[in-house]
Order: C-alpha cells, then structure tokens, then sequence
C-alpha cells in the first residue's frame, strides 16, 4: 500500500487534504460558547479549547446604534463655460421683466402682459425698454474650493458571533452596516465674465409705469407690441460675480466585514476588536443654486440645476469598542461605545465643467448604542 500511494503521491494528498478540511470545516461550523458563567458564578477559567454548544451560551450578538461620523470632506472645482437655467428670451421670460401674450384674444400685435424691474431700463426720450438676459457665463482661471462636513449622523448596526475563546479571550467575526446622510456645500463667490443679450422694446404712444411694475393678462392697461418673436438683441460681454452654493447631497452606506477579539475586564466590562475590509455605496446628486452678477446691467440672474449617480468606494476598517454589561438583564443587554477608522477611496460627481469630489480617506466615527447577545 505504501508503495502504491508512493506512486500515487499526489493523490494521496489530496485525499489527505480533503480529510483535513472536512474536518475543520465540521469543527468551526459547530456552534460554540465565549467565556460563560460558571454553576457557581464564577468565569470560567479553561485554556484553549473548542466548547460545544450549549443552549444556555450566547455566542452570538446584534447591536444597534446612533453613528457620527467625522472627516468627512469635499472638493468642488469649477472651470469653462455655462449655460443658464434662470431665464428664456425666446418665452419672452428675461432676467429683469417678461413680455407675454395676453388673454383679449384681440390679435393686433399689442399686449398688456408685460413688467420690468429698473428704471435704468426705459429710456423716456426714445420711448425704448429693454430687456436684458444672460446667456452664459465664464469662470475666471479654475476655480477650486474644500470643504468640511462637520460630525454626521447616521445609524450602526452589526452581527457578531464568537467560534473559539480561551479563559476571558473570544476570537469570532462580524458583519456591520452604517448609514450616514451626507450634505456639503461651497459658498464662496466666483468671478467670472457673462455675455448679455439686451432686447429692446417700443413704448412709443403710452405712459410707462414707474418700476417695479406688472402688468396682467387682462388685455386692459398700457400695452406694448408684442412681436412675434423676441427683438434682435444686442450682446455684450461684462464682468460678473456669481455667488450662492454648489452642493453634494448623498447617501452614504458602508459594509464591512472582518474577524473580531472580545477579552472580558471581569463582569460587567469587556473590549472588542474587529478590522477587515470595507466596502461603500454612495448614492446621491451634485446642486447648484448660483446668482449671477452682471456688474455693467446690474442685473442678477439665478442658475440651479441638479445632476446625480451611483458611486462605490472601497478600503478598510479598523474598530474597537468598550461594552458595559447592563445589570439586571440576565446578560441579555448591553451598551457599547466603539470608535473607528474606515478610510475609503473617493467618489466624483462630474459633469458640464463641474466636479464635486467626496473624500472619505480620513474619515473615522463614533457609535453608541445597545448590543444584544443571543
């Protein structure tokens, strides 16, 4: 025989192999009890030994809790040219006034619906109005801005179970969620150049209101021509300041997985430790609410907008928690507190010349919560 598997050796470790493994799968699927109370109160005290199991154990554990999250950044860069979502000359809607059809249905090329904003705006001695609207604006150079997110708060969970201890010391596995809303915004002003297109009207033969002023669709009240498409425009080019936010508004979910320690401190206290890999989605959107500043017209036009898409973000973890073994509960309650470090890689939104990046690097977290063991 022994001759035979000289022959065949390779078979023979294999079969070998096979044996060993089935026999270690068999040992670490038998479910197993960490450190327990003794008959007589007192913690066991054995060396290293696998515990069979033993429906009065609990090796097993959930907890659920409040998370905060910090370290949590973003970068926003802008550069090139935009459009503008604020106004549209060609329905008459222009950044300081409209010109609308009204509702007399009288067809002779007049209308009562039409306002405007500024005196600047209409010219008595040429009985002239003009409307001005942005067409788009330029960023001046890139524009690159950091920012923070401040603690975020989320939600924790996590399941647990122990395979093996020795005396006080478990060595077992856990799988963890953790939920956070995440909104950051960059304010700063940028500075750029705007082009404008300047419509001007005839008033030609009635009194012009004194701005602001509105009028309605009734049909009745000064009433201006109403061309059947907007006026050629003049268009110039002017320096222009363009404030309000740009924004990521996301959700980020984190999963992780990794092998946990547990050494009890006597009864009432213990500490944990787990690492391993953690894995991230980040789903959420890019919003820009923008005004801008036309400093030749004086006129200020708002520009938002929205984009969004679905991130992963990958890396790993590292956490360590104290657990307090509330009294009274028959050791079916605690309360932990854990910190961790789970630097991730980043998630870019881009699109149209704009870029927000989610750094998640540095990012680490808080949680506090309640641990059920079963």
């Amino acid at each position: 025989m022994r001759a035979f598997c000289q022959t065949m050796n390779r078979q023979c470790r294999l079969k070998a192999g096979i044996k060993l493994i089935a026999a270690a799968v068999v040992l670490a699927s038998a479910p197993t009890a960490f450190s327990q109370l003794d008959g007589s109160g007192n913690y066991d005290e054995h060396g290293i030994l696998w515990t069979p199991w033993n429906p009065d154990d609990w090796t097993r554990r959930f907890h659920l809790g409040a998370v905060v999250g910090f370290n949590i950044g973003a970068k926003f860069n802008m550069s090139g040219n935009f459009g503008i979502s604020g106004n549209n000359p060609a329905a008459g809607i222009y950044d300081d006034g409209y010109v609308h059809p009204d509702n007399s249905g009288a067809g002779d090329g007049y209308t009562s619906n039409w306002g405007y904003n500024n005196a600047s705006q209409y010219n008595a001695a040429k009985n002239t109005l003009t409307m001005d609207a942005v067409t788009g604006f330029t960023v001046t150079g890139s524009n690159h801005a950091s920012e923070d997110a401040g603690p975020t708060p989320g939600i924790d969970l996590a399941y647990s179970a122990y395979v093996w201890h020795a005396g006080h010391f478990g060595i077992g596995w856990e799988l963890g969620f953790d939920w956070m809303p995440i909104t950051i915004s960059d304010n700063n002003p940028i500075s750029g150049t705007v082009n404008l297109n300047t419509y001007v009207y005839d008033t030609g033969g009635i009194v012009v209101p004194d701005p602001p002023y509105q009028g309605g669709s009734s049909g009745t009240g000064p009433l201006i021509p109403l061309p059947d498409n907007p006026p050629t425009p003049t268009t110039t080019t002017s320096d222009a300041t363009i404030t309000g936010s740009r924004s990521l508004d996301l959700n980020l979910y984190i999963f992780r997985l990794g092998p946990t320690i547990n050494l009890d401190l006597g009864k009432d206290f213990s500490v944990a430790a787990s690492f391993g890999p953690a894995m991230g989605i980040v789903d959420g959107d890019y919003q820009f609410n923008e005004h801008i500043f036309d400093s030749a017209s004086g006129t200020t036009t708002q520009n938002k907008g929205q984009f969004g898409s679905t991130e992963l973000v990958y890396g790993g973890y590292v956490n360590a928690s104290l657990i307090y073994h509330l009294p009274n509960s028959d050791g079916r309650a605690d309360l932990y507190l854990s910190t961790q470090f789970m630097p991730l890689s980043s998630a870019t939104y881009k699109g149209d010349g704009r870029e927000g990046k989610l750094e998640l690097s540095g990012q680490m977290s808080i949680s506090i919560g309640v641990n059920w063991p079963f």
